[in-house]
């Protein structure tokens, strides 16, 4: 048999309508029949709107879905690991002012041991530093976003993406953190944005 791809774009939509109308579906665990009923009814037209898409609007669906989830991944790293990172430091650390940088420099330079939970957090902070350039990667690959921005804005992009983790290791003011932290999500943001755009465009050309 011959598959197209607009077939395997909607597969996922055919699995799903099966499911919320032989009520195999139990997410969310909903215990009034009503709710229930007002879910799989919503879920069936939101299946049956997609088994009815085109091939472009289904490609920006699940670009907007993919992408959202990766925004979300992020938001998590940003907002809660990253965050607690920033936290600690700043309540178990003196003299408040000086940077974990520093903090390293000077202990190297004067040949001292090294604070357990400097080791610690710098360890850490490294690493969610690298996940989040990770995630900036995938989100910017050649079938999500990536093939529609330039080297130079997703250079930029990478830069951008390492500015939370640089406020922790710096330790800058909470307000320039906060800042960084949302700046940190722009690049990610942007191309979601564009593609909730795109998807409207869409429709609106097929009415």
């Amino acid at each position: 048999m011959d598959y197209k791809v607009i077939d395997v774009l909607r597969g996922p939509s055919i699995v799903l309508l099966d499911a919320l109308l032989s009520r195999k579906l139990i997410f969310p665990p909903i215990s009034s029949v009503y709710l229930q009923f007002l879910f799989r009814f919503f879920g069936a037209c939101a299946s049956m709107l997609l088994l009815a898409s085109n091939q472009a609007w289904l490609i920006e669906f699940y670009r907007f879905i993919v992408g959202a989830f990766l925004l979300a991944l992020s938001t998590f790293l940003q907002t809660y690991l990253v965050a607690s990172c920033y936290e600690t430091y700043k309540a178990n650390h003196t003299p408040i002012n000086e940077s974990i940088v520093v903090s390293l420099l000077k202990t190297t330079i004067e040949s001292k041991n090294m604070q357990n939970t400097e080791i610690d957090l710098t360890i850490k902070i490294s690493f969610y530093l690298l996940l989040q350039l990770m995630l900036y990667r995938v989100f910017i690959c050649k079938y999500l976003y990536g093939e529609r921005g330039h080297w130079i804005g997703q250079s930029l992009g990478h830069f951008l993406s390492t500015l939370s983790s640089l406020a922790v290791l710096l330790n800058l003011s909470e307000g320039i953190f906060v800042a960084c932290t949302f700046v940190t999500l722009l690049p990610q943001f942007l191309p979601l944005h564009s593609a909730v755009f795109m998807g409207i465009t869409l429709i609106l050309q097929r009415v």
